[in-house]
Order: structure tokens, then sequence, then C-alpha cells
């Protein structure tokens, strides 16, 4: 397993190298506390049966304006040496409506004084545009409206992630094959491979209060590269409160409750530092984690990652 995780790396580091023009991927706040839908190696890492869901609405008051709802299902299985999963994401913005669903697997060995995981993921894009939703003068002319499209394509993913019980760093493409569509002799490109590095820690203050910090970059082909930079307080194992900076753009405010061992619910609260700020009432959103205890060898425990 040690050589098939070495060869993920290689892979990953081969790909990196080789970059062109670029389209986004979903954005999220909350992801650090739930990785699996940009690193599919995050699958079964807690050793629990876990269920997140993610809804965000961005850019409040401006028309086409993202709407992405994202559910991610995991499990570790054998022994608590591998995992399964599922991703189903809906991502819908101006005319297109957007549909992704994968199956992740993961492995992993003892490492140092934590844990390495290997994970790979497979499914399919299927990409609709709906251009009746435009808003054009001559919309009722047929000859002026380009006829609706519906792509679908197999995708796939790897990833890697390494944690200890203080700190956790990853590396991952969730979807390797780019896309394109030829059309009349004009190539548009749909989708463009995307790379995530992330890494954070967690510092205890005193045993009431704790600090996480973490931090993200993302790599896009063609394109500078994305970075987040944030921070949550915990108090009392209870009550997380937290800020994000993306790329200096956007500053978001996070909250999340530990309803119980097993419940945690969030909502961030994102506020532009561009001139959107004038025209948008800013990007809300909600995540619901549950985590289970569904076979023997599982035991539902605090984590923080």
């Amino acid at each position: 397993m040690k050589k098939v995780i070495i060869c993920c790396f290689s892979l990953m580091i081969f790909l990196i190298s080789h970059t062109g023009k670029a389209q986004y991927d979903p954005l999220y706040n909350q992801y650090n506390f739930d990785q699996l839908m940009i690193n599919p190696a995050y699958t079964g890492v807690h050793d629990v049966f876990s269920i997140s869901l993610i809804s965000r609405i961005q850019w409040v008051n401006i028309d086409g304006a993202p709407i992405t709802n994202t559910l991610t299902v995991n499990t570790s299985i054998g022994n608590n040496k591998a995992g399964i999963g599922a991703i189903l994401i809906n991502d819908r913005f101006g005319v297109s409506n957007n549909m992704e669903f994968y199956l992740t697997y993961g492995y992993k060995i003892n490492f140092g004084r934590g844990s390495l995981s290997a994970g790979i993921q497979g499914g399919i894009m299927s990409y609709k545009y709906d251009y009746s939703k435009l808003n054009l003068e001559f919309q009722d002319d047929p000859a002026f409206l380009p006829p609706d499209e519906n792509i679908s394509q197999p995708n796939f993913g790897m990833g890697l992630w390494y944690q200890t019980d203080n700190y956790y760093a990853g590396i991952s493409m969730p979807r390797i094959l780019e896309l394109d569509v030829e059309k009349d002799s004009i190539t548009s490109n749909r989708y463009r491979r995307q790379y995530y590095l992330s890494g954070g820690g967690m510092i205890t203050l005193n045993p009431s209060l704790k600090v996480k910090v973490y931090g993200l970059i993302r790599f896009i082909n063609g394109a500078p590269a994305n970075i987040d930079i944030g921070g949550n307080l915990l108090i009392r194992e209870l009550i997380w409160a937290g800020v994000l900076i993306r790329d200096l753009d956007a500053l978001a405010f996070m909250g999340q409750i530990e309803l119980s061992d097993r419940i945690r619910l969030g909502l961030s609260v994102e506020l532009p530092t561009t001139k959107l700020v004038t025209t948008s009432y800013g990007t809300y959103e909600v995540m619901l984690v549950m985590d289970f205890a569904a076979f023997s060898q599982q035991v539902v425990k605090r984590r923080y990652f």
C-alpha cells in the first residue's frame, strides 16, 4: 500500500506541472470541518459513519448568482483501515445547472505520529445550459438564441491526507479530466483541472479554549492561485466561532454549535471586500454534520478537522 501512496503522490506532482486555462469548482467556507468534497483521501479517516450537507447561496441580490448544494456520505470499513463514500453536488449559476456524482475510496496506514490516507474517486459530471434564461432583446427570435446544451462526462480524482491529533495536511485533484466542447470549429472550455493544498492545526490555550488555524491553496490552470486563511475558536468543546479570508476579496464569519456528540450545525456569512459589497447582500452557507457508530469497530469521538 505504501507503493500505491507514493505513486499517487508522483502522479499528482506530474499533473500539477502541466497547466492551461480554467473554470472554477464550487466554493465552500466550512470545508475545514469536512474535506471530502475536495479530497477523496478524507474518506473514512475518522472511523465513523458520517453524513454532511452544505447549502450555499452566493452573492444574494445578484441575478444568476451561484447556488450550491452538496451532500457527502462516508464510512470506515475493514477494521477502520479503509473507507468508502459518495458525493452529490448540484451547482446552479446563470444559465447552467450542473450535477456531479462520485463514489470514493480511501485506504490509510499508520505513519509517524498519525495516519496517512490515499484516496480515489470516480463518477460523472453533467452540465446543462438553458439559454432561454438569458435576458436578450431578441429572445423571442430563435435565430438569436443558441440551442440548449446537455454535456456529460465521466471523471475521477485522487488525493493524499495526513493527520495526527493536532494537525493535518492534504493534497488533491478531485477532478483530473478536463472538459472541452468543440462546436462549429470553436472549442470552449467547460472545466479545467484544479489542485488543492490544505493544512491546519489545533492549539490548546486552556481546558476551555482551543484555537484552530488552517489554510488552503487552490491552483487553477491558467489563473492565479486562490488562497484561504482562517481561524476558529472552540469554546468549552461546544461552540466554534471564526473568520476566513479569501484572496483579500472576501471576509467570512463562521459559527458552529455541537448539538450533541453526533450532530453539528454551522452557519457562515461572507461579505465581499470588492465593489460587490454595494450590490450584494453577501453569501450565506449552512452546514449540517452527523456522525454515527454504524459498525462495531466504530466509535464516535471528538474530531476537530
